[in-house]
């Protein structure tokens, strides 16, 4: 891997965020009193601050390749300069977790890429990739990929082999993480089929399979609905390549249908269909499109979009007041937000004044929505900078609205109670659950995905060598390891049944079992 030593290192500095954290909240373990007081801020002349901040800092000095790591050293340098002079707080703490986070992820991504790429892998392998259609569109313009998705059906191709995300069968479950679900599909020989539309360039997500396709070299073809001309075409589709408008005369869309599906079968080592057979499926095929585009509405959702939501109370009334695109998101871009911020959002919308309050008081960080706060409900670090991370998008994308002049209370806005709806309905969040359900659920989430690493062996290695009660603390002495870690390792050594849980809700340790 030729950026893991990179990757290391941030991991290595969101280990010591948490560590951070830990001191600023005056969290230790789950039920153990620890005697520590609760500062709000950490100390900016220690020097475990300034030796950290000087590692970080010379990091991404010289770490400049690949380019995209200049601009996270820039977001490094701007969270500090945000800061100030003064001591750390901990929203600066947890701001840094979520970019080294991001630099992880991209770096992960690019590793991927440069593998498949490496000069020793052989090009046998990366011919016989296996093949899928990746269908690039706005949920607004579903009805088209239906078209589309039933027209290649009959072409031969599998369901396998194609990803949609609007259509259930063709997309990520619901238990996913659509975002980790997404990049794996730009690991596979893919052909692109971009729908676009002014819904589309108003897609965030979108925008960005786009980009990715062109970075991977991926082959495209390029449709465009009605409303959508070639001088709107932006990014890096070619409006110079021919494209295949579904608003045209029914002898030339019929035309170009026809050299598009000898190209995908010829990619797919597909049998033509015969003329007949071919000409039957593409009236249908037609037929379907004229049907779409006399009530395509390419400027915005009106009539039978709001008239099938209007019998929801309360939340309908907000949604049919967004008119516009901008207002309105697609499932893609919704779920592109992480559970955590589906789950403020829809919690949000029970809320009696669809509220979220953000504050801080000398108890610490709160978000609350619905009359439960989110961070004081957890002592855990590491997911306190999953929900503020979750908070901060729903702000930046304008799910919400600031409705105080102290930055402490946003309501939903019209998009933001349109992807609430959305959320309920395809029961990503049941709102009939308790927000404990899904902060036990990230919380272990997030334990699951230590197991069997490094840092697991190593905290079950001293569990086992110890004669007698270990406590989280002398584990974290021993290791050098976050004792939030090594809590959610401890959870799956219990679950495990290799260790037991000793002693009362003051004094808890752990022993191996024998």
């Amino acid at each position: 891997m030729a950026y893991v030593d990179m990757i290391n290192n941030l991991r290595e500095f969101i280990s010591k965020c948490e560590d951070f954290n830990r001191v600023i909240s005056g969290f230790e373990i789950l039920n153990m009193n620890d005697g520590i007081n609760e500062p709000e801020e950490y100390d900016v002349n220690s020097p475990e601050w300034r030796s950290f901040k000087n590692r970080a800092k010379t990091f991404f000095e010289v770490n400049d390749y690949p380019a995209k790591m200049v601009e996270y050293g820039q977001k490094y340098n701007e969270i500090l300069a945000r800061n100030g002079s003064g001591n750390i707080i901990r929203k600066t703490v947890n701001d840094l977790i979520v970019l080294f986070n991001d630099a992880i992820d991209y770096l992960e991504f690019s590793e991927d890429k440069s593998t498949k790429n490496a000069p020793g892998k052989s090009p046998e392998k990366i011919k016989n990739k296996e093949k899928k259609i990746f269908i690039s569109h706005n949920s607004y313009d579903e009805k088209y990929c239906k078209a589309l998705v039933l027209f290649l059906h009959q072409l031969g191709i599998t369901r396998a082999n194609i990803v949609c995300t609007s259509l259930d069968g063709y997309g990520p479950a619901v238990d996913d993480d659509i975002y980790l679900w997404l990049r794996k599909q730009f690991d596979y020989d893919l052909h692109v089929l971009f729908i676009l539309s002014k819904a589309y360039y108003n897609s965030t997500p979108s925008l960005n399979e786009m980009g990715a396709a062109w970075v991977l070299q991926q082959k495209y073809t390029t449709f465009m609905l009605p409303g959508f001309c070639f001088n709107m075409i932006k990014g890096t589709v070619n409006p110079q390549k021919i494209a295949i408008e579904l608003k045209q005369t029914e002898h030339s869309l019929k035309s170009r249908m026809k050299q598009f599906s000898k190209n995908i079968c010829s990619e797919f080592g597909l049998t033509m269909p015969d003329d007949d057979q071919w000409n039957l499926f593409a009236d249908s095929f037609i037929e379907t499109i004229k049907n779409a585009n006399a009530s395509y509405m390419p400027d915005g959702y009106k009539g039978d979009i709001e008239d099938s939501i209007s019998y929801k109370a309360g939340i309908s009334e907000n949604f049919k007041k967004a008119d516009s695109l901008n207002d309105l998101p697609g499932v893609e871009e919704i779920m592109m937000l992480g559970k955590p911020a589906l789950v403020l959002l829809a919690f949000a919308s029970k809320d009696p004044q669809a509220q979220i309050e953000e504050y801080r008081d000398v108890r610490g960080h709160h978000i609350v929505t619905d009359g439960y706060d989110y961070i004081r409900s957890t002592d855990d670090a590491k997911m306190e900078a999953i929900w503020v991370d979750a908070f901060d998008k729903i702000v930046k994308y304008d799910y919400v609205v600031k409705i105080s002049r102290r930055d402490t209370i946003y309501k939903l806005s019209s998009k933001g109670f349109s992807a609430a709806e959305i959320i309920i309905d395809k029961g990503v969040v049941n709102i009939k659950n308790t927000p404990d359900v899904y902060l036990d659920e990230l919380w272990h989430e997030e334990a699951d995905r230590l197991a069997k690493t490094d840092v697991y062996y190593s905290v079950e290695a001293i569990i086992r060598e110890e004669n007698g009660i270990i406590t989280v603390r002398q584990i974290s002495e021993k290791c050098g390891i976050a004792p939030t870690t090594i809590r959610r390792i401890i959870l799956i050594l219990v679950n495990e049944g290799k260790i037991e849980r000793v002693g009362d809700n003051r004094n808890v340790g752990y022993r191996w079992k024998a």
